[in-house]
This record gives C-alpha cells, structure tokens and sequence, in this order.
C-alpha cells in the first residue's frame, strides 16, 4: 500500500462516538496496569520502628525509666529518636522522588473517534478504540491490526528479542501487544482489552501478588536480637541470684542487675546501622540509582548470585556487522542499501556497514534509485525482496535466511554447500548470518535465478565495561548466571567474550528445565552457568530454586518477560 493509503482508508472509519466510549469506560475502567499504592509518611515512619533491636532499645528505655535512671532514659530515647529521623527524611524523600518521576509520565496516543483524529492519554484508550500507530510509539493497548502499510513491531519488552516483526491484517500475525514499539510503516489497530487484561497486565498482575520478603539484614538483626535478649536475661538471673546469695539487701541487687543489663544493650548499634545504609543509598544515587527502602542496601550487598539476561544487558541489544564473504561486492551492497527501510536492529547495522564501506555514496545510491516493489520479511518466507531502478536498470534484491536464499540462487551442489558450510561456522562462532542476491528483474513469484552476491555476519556486541564488572563479582565470591532466550551457542559465545568460560555440562536449555521438577531443578541449578532458551516463566523458576538453597539472588533485565523473577529476586 502506498504511504498515503492509510490515510485515505483511516478517513472511511468512524471510530467510537462519544457515547460509546463513556460506556466502555464504565464497563472496563482505566487503561492502567496494576500498581501498588504508596507508602504514606505515616507509613514510612511507623517502618522505622519495625527492627527487633529497636524493640530491645524501647524495652530498656523502659525499664531505665522505671528504676529512675532518667539520664539513660534520655539517652536511649534520644539514639531512638535520631535514628527514626534519619530512616524516615531518607526514605521519604526517595518515595517523593520516586512519585515524582511516575507523574511526569503522561503518554499520550492518536485515536480515531467521531471520524475525527484525537490525541488523548494511554489511560483513556477503551476496547473497540481505533488507534493510529507511528513508528516510535508505543502501542497502548492490546488489539488486532485493521490496516497496514509495511508495519513493523519489536516486541523485546515481551519477548527480549530485538528483531523487527512484521505485521499485517492476516490472522496469523495480526495481533499487537500492550508496551512494544512500532520501528515502522504504519498502521490502524482495534483496540481488543486494556489495562489488566492484556498481556503486560496479567505479568503485572502476577508481579503485585509476589508477597514480600524480609530482607537478610532484618533476618539477621532478628536472630542477633533474640540471641542478645536470651544473654541480657541468663546474666541479668545469674547477677540477681549472686547478690541475693551474699546477702546483699533485694532492692539494691535488682537495680544493679536492671543497670547492668542495660549497660548490655549496645544502643549505639541502632544508629550506626542507620548512617550506614544512609551512606550507601546516597552512594548509589550518586550513580543514578533509586533506591526506595534503606534495608535494600544491605540486601544488595548480602547478593551471592546475579541471574542476568543477554540481550540489552550484557549486550548492547543492537546487531553489528562484524564479518562479511562477499563474492559480488558491488551487487552486494546494492542489495544491502536498496532493500533496506532501516527498520530494526538488523537493517539498520547493515546501513551502518554499508555506509562505512562506501560512504556518502550510500546516500547517493538511495537518491538515485526508484523502489518500484517490496515483498516485506516475514516468519514464513523468511527473505525480504525488492524491485528497484537504479541508472536506468531494474533489478530484484533479496535478503534473508542464508539457507533460503541459497536455494533460490543459480548455483552448483558444490558452491552451495560451501556457502551452507560457511553460515553454519559463523552460526557455530555465535554471528547471525544473512545471505544476498540479487538478479534482473522478474515476478516475485518466480523463487529462482537469483545470483549469489554474498554473506555477512553480524553480531550483538558486549556493552562496555560488562567483562570488567564480572570480574569484579568473581572476585568478590559472587556467582553469575546467565539467563536468555536465544540461543545456546550464541549465549555460549557471549559468555565466553565476558569471561565467563563453560563447558557443556553447566549450560541447560529450556527444554530441559520444563522436563524437571522443582526438586530436579534444585539438584542442578548451582552447577549450572547458562540458561538457553528460556522462557519467562522458567526464569521464575530458576530464581526461585536458587533461593531454596539459601542463595540471595539479584535479577538483572530489561524486558517485563523479566518482571516476575525480578519481584521474586
């Protein structure tokens, strides 16, 4: 369809009316995921309170007030005080920051209601809406594609994958998700559930009823509690029972114990955790990190295993060309500029590698030619296809799977299996393989005569600094486990460039952990070092059977297929 199309088709749909859209609302509510309410100040300042050692301090207060020791009484209660301030200005102010940043996030969207365009907030969009999509934005809602112009969705904030997916009218790949990115083209898409019932809500939903757990600094400040308390009392009795047994008058020996076993409680204790964990919250904002509750800076530091996944974290999240076997260089990159919209990471690494190659040229070379047809990428057919004119000749330009496009060119058994051969290495090397051809035009249908033009590899690089920060947990006795939903030697190989060397033993696919138990996967979820092919639900799992072992586990993502175990971690 031309560009303009959509705009002459979106003109013969009317959209919701006014009415219907008030009712729909009625019916289904806010398009807003599940959030938990926050903690008021009055909240904040009664968790200040929550620590058995301050329980312990309050109790001496007490008993120091009863026996007349009104100086320690004032002391203790001023540690008390201090230390309730402190927690309290400093978790206040994180949750007011945090409040902050959430209100200045008003995404916005374009319907169709009325037969008029309307821009309105995400939260307003309701079951039956049209929505325009651009490329750039996010998709509000949950839906099926009424229309489309080439529409390409990368879908990594549910899948972690970053490739761009093709979307049409047609059944199988109609459907659009709540939160993922339009990369191009563009499109019109009914709006089928919102909020809760999409799929981001239901992860969401999921993600709030996780219960909260006590943290190991709170674990451990109960056990040394309860251990101080048993201690205070045995030699509080035994002190009691040796001055009863001299002689000495009852009253005297009773207040003597009492002093002494306040002199036993180390008050000082209470505030110098609390300046402690001050310090690093405030450390950690000076790197740009939130954090919300002092406890969760001693948990971070309490960390024996970091599950982390691949893409966009270990990795940049953004295909490179790295290697390149071209047998027809100048048809070669003909093919990677001319069938090419920049959509994605891979087209546009192959546009940075042609640009790199040739230059301005590249520019000039799209200048000149004339796109006269595309057969756009697809799940199915697994090449892309074009038809251009450049200087008065009109070729056909196809890219895709090496496998596919090798059995639609004009070559020998023998030159065909050596360039099979070739892509498996590369594939075996941890790249991404892609094949070009090219031939003078003819129908799309016909799948034959191409000429090979050649092979690139491209590759998702390490992001800076990633091997040097696991060296850093190594030396610490932190262990690091990789956890991804590509492929087992691709994340091999990643593994590999940040020092994380394995053997075939300590690397388990998906399939695998969906064959084990709970008890199963406890037995082997140490040893193990990667986890290929992974779907969100075995993350869970994984973080969760590390825990019965007693680890303290901290999930690195950036994908909401991460969310669950990120909230068990």
């Amino acid at each position: 369809m031309p560009a303009g199309g959509l705009d002459r088709v979106s003109e013969t749909l009317h959209g919701l009316t006014a009415e219907q859209v008030a009712l729909q609302r009625a019916r289904y509510g806010p398009n807003v995921l599940p959030e938990a309410r926050g903690p008021t100040a009055w909240s904040i300042l009664l968790a200040q309170f929550k620590s058995p050692l301050v329980y312990i301090i309050l109790i001496a207060a007490a008993i120091s007030l009863l026996a007349g020791q009104r100086t320690d009484f004032i002391i203790i209660m001023a540690v008390v005080i201090i230390d309730v301030a402190v927690g309290f200005v400093q978790e206040y102010q994180a949750q007011r920051t945090y409040t902050a940043l959430r209100r200045l996030l008003k995404p916005m969207t374009t319907v169709i209601r009325d037969g008029q365009r309307q821009e309105i907030e995400v939260r307003d969009v309701v079951p039956g809406d049209l929505v325009v999509l651009s490329p750039g934005e996010r998709v509000p809602a949950d839906g099926h594609v009424v229309e489309s112009a080439r529409l390409t969705v990368e879908e990594a904030i549910l899948t972690g994958e970053t490739e761009a997916v093709a979307k049409s009218t047609a059944p199988e790949n109609n459907q659009l998700y709540m939160g993922t990115t339009v990369l191009g083209g563009r499109g019109l898409m009914r709006v089928d559930r919102t909020g809760t019932s999409t799929e981001l809500g239901r992860i969401a939903v999921s993600v709030a009823e996780t219960p909260e757990e006590e943290t190991p600094l709170r674990l451990r400040l109960r056990r040394f509690s309860r251990g101080l308390t048993g201690l205070v009392i045995a030699v509080t009795v035994v002190i009691l029972a040796a001055g009863l047994a001299e002689g000495r008058p009852f009253l005297e020996t009773v207040r003597v114990s009492i002093v002494l076993a306040i002199a036993a409680i180390p008050e000082s204790l209470l505030i110098a955790v609390t300046i402690i964990l001050v310090v690093g919250m405030r450390a950690i904002l000076n790197r740009n990190g939130l954090v919300r509750k002092l406890s969760a800076v001693e948990t971070l530091g309490s960390v024996t295993v970091i599950c982390t996944d691949k893409t966009g974290t270990l990795t940049e999240g953004r295909l490179r060309v790295t290697r390149a076997d071209l047998s027809d260089r100048e048809r070669a990159f003909e093919t990677m500029v001319l069938a090419n919209n920049r959509e994605g990471s891979l087209e546009v690494a192959l546009w940075e590698y042609a640009t790199s190659q040739l230059g301005r040229a590249a520019e000039t070379m799209v200048a000149r030619a004339q796109r006269l047809a595309e057969e756009p990428f697809s799940s199915e057919t697994k090449v892309m296809a074009v038809t251009a004119r450049l200087d008065g000749e009109t070729n056909d330009y196809l890219k895709g799977a090496p496998e596919v496009v090798l059995a639609m060119c004009r070559l020998t058994d023998a030159e065909r299996a050596a360039a099979l051969a070739e892509a498996d290495a590369w594939a075996g090397d941890g790249l991404k393989p892609l094949g070009l051809a090219w031939r003078p035009t003819a129908p799309f249908e016909q799948r034959s005569g191409y000429l090979w033009a050649g092979l690139v590899g491209m590759e998702d690089p390490i992001r800076e600094g990633v091997p040097e920060a696991i060296a850093l947990t190594r030396n610490a006795a932190v262990k690091v486990k990789v956890i991804t939903g590509d492929y087992r030697r691709t994340a091999e190989r990643v593994a590999a460039l940040i020092g994380l060397g394995v053997d075939g033993r300590r690397i388990v696919e998906g399939s695998e952990i969906q064959a084990l138990d709970d008890a199963g996967l406890q037995a082997r979820v140490e040893d193990v070092v990667i986890f290929a092919r992974i779907r969100p639900a075995d993350k869970l799992r994984i973080v969760e059977a590390l825990q019965a072992h007693g680890e303290v586990v901290a999930m690195i993502g950036d994908g909401v297929n991460d969310a669950p175990a990120l909230q068990r971690a």
